[in-house]
């Protein structure tokens, strides 16, 4: 009981840090420095590799939203400088996996991350996670790499369509690479956690091959990415005014592009983390 205690204080610690250095760069504004410090707790509190998976997102998807701000000023109406986000946006990439983790921490007696076949709700709610996070992680370097392409995106619907960078719904080569890059970077550092944790671990904790985390990754970031990018296409407004830049919302003077304006790019990135953490536990049953 102490050393719980001792454990959820420092995860405590741990976010606030975190979360106080987050609104410092501009990454988080207010509330979502309290968002941050929520999901982070909880999630610190999971355990390590639990912890790796979120400070992986939170930091790279923080440093390339402020890579080549000045060009992307230029093209996004809505762009905010250092990214800042809110409360709602931390909800919408981090509170279906938070509660994730509190299932796991309620419902799983051994709460080391390795996978095991023998323990499918253990592996079910761990690729969950993963996928979810994948997701948004491979969203968002697809986002803000891609908008940096020097070929115009094409148009997830119709291919042969070309649109102004930052479209909803707009894909490209760089932006797919970046995807996969997120993918393979996710998985590789996983697979070398958990295959730590069964070799320090002074028994035999599992039978079940590890490798599989990276063919989890690389795909959840994938099918995250192009699910994302049809929500997009279809649900969310898009539109350019009379200097090239792109909108994500109605205004005068701004020509519509695609998309209707039924969700907000929250919504997007909640459900589309929703459905490819869902997916991703029901592969890993599968392969695992």
């Amino acid at each position: 009981m102490v050393a719980n205690l001792i454990s959820l204080g420092f995860s405590f610690l741990c976010a606030c840090a975190i979360a106080i250095n987050g609104k410092k760069k501009k990454s988080l504004d207010s509330s979502g420095a309290l968002g941050a410090l929520i999901v982070g707790t909880v999630t610190l509190y999971s355990g390590i590799a639990f912890a790796f998976v979120l400070l992986f997102f939170f930091y790279t998807s923080s440093k390339f939203t402020k890579y080549k701000a000045e060009i992307k000023k230029k093209i996004e109406a809505d762009y905010k400088e250092g990214g800042s986000r809110n409360w709602e946006q931390v909800v919408a990439n981090g509170g279906f996996t938070t509660s994730l983790c509190v299932i796991f921490l309620i419902a799983i007696e051994d709460q080391r991350f390795v996978f095991d076949g023998s323990q499918p709700l253990k592996t079910f709610l761990i690729s969950c996670f993963l996928g979810s996070y994948c997701c948004n992680c491979a969203d968002t370097w697809a986002s803000e790499l891609g908008v940096l392409s020097k070929s115009k995106p094409r148009y997830i619907l119709n291919p042969f369509k070309e649109v102004p960078a930052g479209t909803n719904g707009g894909v490209s080569l760089l932006g797919y690479g970046a995807s996969l890059a997120a993918g393979i970077s996710n998985g590789l550092v996983l697979w070398l956690i958990t295959s730590l944790t069964i070799l320090l671990s002074p028994t035999n904790i599992t039978n079940s091959p590890q490798y599989h985390v990276v063919t989890l990754c690389v795909m959840s970031c994938l099918l995250g990415t192009t699910i994302d990018s049809i929500f997009g296409a279809v649900f969310e407004y898009s539109g350019v005014d009379k200097l090239g830049r792109v909108h994500g919302i109605k205004a005068g003077q701004v020509e519509h592009i695609s998309g209707w304006p039924i969700l907000s790019g929250n919504h997007t990135n909640f459900l589309s983390g929703v459905i490819t953490g869902i997916v991703t536990g029901f592969i890993s049953l599968y392969l695992i």
